[in-house]
């Protein structure tokens, strides 16, 4: 199983059965497709090519509810019975779809966190191990299943008040890191929007925005650039390269400190502290937060970002 953060089921296996058959033992494909047709939701002509098979062994439907097994079973067909199996449920509301990813029929992890942790959640065969009655979970997410629903509900708000495209909302821990809730969502074809089958929080690459001014004030903190206290002249606007920069807001020239700064998130204040430490000094602190890289968790199709070098 895949579990959030409170031992709540996010993905879990659960038995089901297959109903299968030997073609071989069956004197009258015709006349049993007919009637496995309508247990089975399957197109009769379907059905009779599978039963007509050379073949010794063929699935006539997999990982099917108890009641269309048995029901299946009660035609007492001879060469039709049933395999156990497992299926791959998501229960609930089925958050996370993006992040938890899927498993194809036979259970194999074919893209998310179920491709990345396949060989662990594939298991081998052997003994379950309970603890107070409880099977244990195989994965264990930092995820709070209740906080993913509702941070899918309210970016899907967002995005549809906003006439977007999609979001992307990751909330975190700040003491530990944690990642509580990353959801995104997408506007499909038919104009609504809801959660993508994509996980764009690790797939897509973005412009950071204004996250930039801790990153870059963290940078002037660690090397000792200035104090969180120490105060500077910041005009309403700055020339760099080629443009002038302003602030949100309109200002004249202020006296505030590199805290004052980031409370306001100044852009002109943030620039000329950057100046003063130096190019090479901020793009190495950006490299030791990750920028351009991927992280450690490997999930598929992950972008390293863009972060070009200091010369270009």
């Amino acid at each position: 199983a895949i579990g959030d953060r409170n031992g709540v089921d996010l993905a879990l296996s659960v038995p089901r059965r297959s109903v299968v058959a030997n073609p071989g033992m069956i004197d009258d494909p015709a006349g049993a497709a007919m009637a496995l047709a309508g247990i089975l939701g399957t197109d009769i002509e379907v059905l009779e090519e599978r039963l007509s098979s050379q073949r010794s062994f063929v699935y006539l439907d997999r990982q099917v509810d108890d009641e269309v097994a048995d029901s299946a079973m009660a035609l007492d067909l001879s060469g039709v019975y049933t395999e156990p199996e497992n299926a791959r449920l998501r229960p609930g509301d089925g958050s996370a779809l993006a992040l938890l990813g899927r498993t194809d029929i036979d259970n194999n992890g074919i893209s998310g966190l179920e491709l990345v942790y396949d060989n662990l959640l594939s298991g081998i065969n052997g003994e379950m191990i309970v603890e107070a009655g409880l099977a244990l979970a195989s994965l264990v997410l930092t995820i709070d299943r209740a906080l993913q629903f509702e941070a899918e509900r309210l970016l899907a708000d967002g995005v549809e008040a906003a006439g977007g495209k999609g979001g992307i909302l990751v909330a975190m821990s700040p003491s530990t890191g944690e990642v509580l809730a990353s959801a995104t969502v997408t506007r499909g074809d038919d104009g609504v929007v809801r959660p993508s089958t994509e996980h764009k929080v690790a797939t897509w690459t973005f412009e950071p925005g204004s996250i930039m001014k801790p990153l870059t004030m963290s940078a002037i903190l660690e090397t000792g650039t200035a104090a969180p206290d120490t105060g500077r002249e910041v005009p309403g606007s700055v020339f760099v390269h080629d443009a002038d920069f302003k602030d949100s807001f309109p200002h004249g020239t202020e006296e505030w400190s590199v805290a004052d700064i980031l409370r306001q998130s100044s852009n002109v204040g943030t620039i000329l502290w950057a100046q003063d430490l130096g190019e090479e000094a901020l793009y190495r602190q950006l490299l030791d937060y990750g920028l351009g890289a991927v992280t450690d968790m490997g999930f598929p199709g992950e972008a390293r970002g863009i972060l070009t070098p200091v010369g270009k």
